[in-house]
């Protein structure tokens, strides 16, 4: 048996398998605008993050006043992924088991509504969830209205609640916001920074992450 009636899942690194594609979106971003460059551990780092809040620490020497310009530039690289992009194997077995136990998903991005939803519509996943909130409906991890958005929506209160993520910034968000946190090590972050972060648990395979919820995939 679960405690959790609502599990929240973070996006990119923890359902889908986008980190390289992220990352290395960054990294060319950053050369085509022509500043330093950043290294590939730094521009994973951020992953999960606010754009607002990336940019200052993937490209602190840019002029703020292009940073409207490098994010253009960015999600140009970014979308000559994104229809390569996949699901990480036995995410929709994962809901599936979820829902038969009577556990609502949802997820919460640092993604605009616009980049989630191009990506959720393409894979016709958004039967899966039952709601998801993005940065700019709220305000970017790790502040906790996001996943306070979602309690209130639902109905639920912290301690029913779990967020599942693979970043440092998914585990401040959960703490932030009084639930529990379970880290995935597939995503950007390792797991020594994951351990730094103290989250419930950490999920090491989807099998583990469902059994942590609760339920076999």
């Amino acid at each position: 048996m679960t405690p959790y009636k609502f599990a929240v899942f973070d996006f990119d690194g923890t359902l889908v398998d986008s980190v390289d594609a992220i990352a290395k979106g960054i990294q060319k971003a950053n050369q085509t605008i022509g500043i330093k460059p950043v290294s590939y551990e730094t521009a994973k780092s951020v992953i999960g993050l606010g754009f607002k809040d990336i940019i200052p620490i993937v490209a602190s020497d840019l002029d703020p006043a292009r940073y409207e310009e490098y994010k253009n530039i960015y999600v140009g690289y970014f979308l000559q992924s994104d229809p390569y992009l996949k699901l990480f194997p036995k995410v929709l077995d994962l809901m599936d088991r979820l829902h038969e136990a009577g556990i609502k998903t949802a997820i919460a991005t640092g993604k605009s509504r616009k980049g989630l939803s191009r990506i959720v519509n393409r894979m016709g996943i958004e039967a899966y969830f039952d709601d998801s909130v993005t940065s700019d409906e709220a305000k970017p991890k790790p502040d906790p209205l996001m996943l306070h958005m979602l309690m209130e929506r639902g109905g639920f209160k912290p301690s029913d609640m779990v967020m599942v993520g693979d970043t440092e910034h998914d585990i401040r968000l959960a703490k932030a916001a009084g639930v529990d946190a379970i880290a995935v090590s597939w995503g950007a972050a390792p797991r020594l920074r994951l351990e730094e972060y103290q989250p419930k648990h950490i999920a090491n395979t989807m099998d583990e992450l469902a059994s942590m919820l609760g339920v076999r995939v």
